[in-house]
């Protein structure tokens, strides 16, 4: 018995050490366009500009060729392929028309807005059903630099 007594003696013991520790509530932010959310509010702020899903998005690639692309034109495009998913039972959908109809649709999607991939992407995930079309994000940004390669990154130091 005295050893159940004991032990639970240092167990109390270990018990009042816990209200020493430290604690903190931290704000976490959430971009109100995606699921995306992080500790900083500026990191999370800077993000919400250019996040795809954003309607009023500011575009990087754009900016960086001096373009202006209409995203509307380019949700036209998914919707027009999304509507051809569906033209007849999905049943019948076969693999090669699905691949044909995302290949066509990347090629003028990626024509339409100049190259650039993020817009293409944004019209992608701003446009409703489009979960079936697949865009190689990666390989189409890959593409547009070296389409269009960057002059020396700008770098101000303050010495």
């Amino acid at each position: 018995m005295s050893f159940y007594g004991n032990g639970l003696i240092v167990i109390l013991n270990g018990l009042n050490n816990w209200g020493k520790m430290r604690r903190a509530k931290r704000w976490r932010y959430y971009c109100d366009y995606c699921k995306k959310s992080g500790w900083s509010k500026w990191y999370m702020a800077r993000h919400e500009k250019v996040c795809t899903k954003n309607p009023n998005r500011e575009c990087g690639f754009c900016e960086h060729l001096g373009n202006i692309v209409n995203i509307e034109k380019l949700k036209l495009i998914v919707e027009k392929t999304v509507s051809g998913f569906y033209l007849g039972d999905w049943s019948e959908m076969i693999q090669e028309k699905h691949d044909k109809l995302v290949s066509d649709c990347e090629k003028d999607l990626l024509k339409e807005s100049d190259g650039c991939p993020a817009c293409s992407l944004a019209a992608i995930r701003q446009t409703k059903d489009s979960e079936f079309i697949e865009f190689d994000y990666k390989k189409a940004k890959d593409q547009f630099w070296a389409d269009n390669p960057r002059e020396e990154p700008e770098y101000y130091y303050d010495y």
